[in-house]
């Protein structure tokens, strides 16, 4: 590549990542955050940093985007944290699956004020698999025991977001999702995984709701 060209690449290059970051500057203004692709601590930080600069300029209506395959649990829970820190504090955040909401980005999605799901999202809920190498483990059988227990509770919460209230429906959930439990739309708001299909329609109404 002669001089000339890769000076022209590095320009091309710089301008969209400005034009990418004026993009984003614009919807986290706006109250739109996006999870996108694989759950890490990249995204973690990505999606804390996004929250607490909507909360900070007081949007009351946040809407959190999420197309991933899943991905780390630990990042998982620390953006369900945020997400629970968020609503006690008077916030209302609504969680939209877009494309695919699967495994980790399910359970994050539960967890939104009110849940929705575009219209041909998919949606995946499996069991939580924690991946570690057990020979750095030095006491194995209590990690296991940490893991069942921190497994246990993380479900628990899941299944009472999807309306399970009882001993039994919850037991029945975690069967349901033993073997993965994929979901169009259409059921999983019959089986109350999500409350309604996502018209972005919506989000002007709800916006309209709150400032009126």
């Amino acid at each position: 590549m002669k001089k000339e060209e890769k000076l022209m690449a590095g320009c091309c290059f710089k301008m969209n990542n400005q034009i990418k970051l004026i993009e984003d500057c614009f919807l986290l203004d706006s109250g739109r955050i996006f999870i996108r692709g694989e759950i890490n601590e990249e995204s973690e930080e990505k999606f804390v940093r996004s929250l607490r600069h909507c909360m900070s300029i007081d949007i009351k209506n946040i809407y959190v985007y999420i197309s991933s395959e899943g991905g780390d649990v630990d990042s998982a829970c620390a953006i369900i944290d945020e997400i629970n820190g968020a609503k006690k504090q008077g916030f209302k955040i609504h969680t939209i699956a877009i494309g695919k909401a699967y495994s980790a980005g399910a359970y994050i999605l539960t967890f939104g004020s009110v849940r929705y799901a575009t219209e041909n999202a998919s949606i995946m809920l499996h069991p939580i698999l924690f991946d570690l190498d057990m020979d750095y483990i030095a006491n194995q059988k209590a990690y296991t025991a940490f893991t069942d227990y921190k497994y246990a509770d993380i479900i628990n919460k899941v299944a009472k977001n999807c309306k399970r209230k009882t001993k039994s429906s919850i037991n029945k959930f975690v069967e349901e999702i033993q073997h993965g439990l994929w979901l169009c739309p259409k059921e999983a708001k019959k089986l109350k995984v999500i409350d309604e299909i996502w018209d972005y329609s919506l989000e002007k109404s709800i916006n309209e709701k709150s400032n009126g």
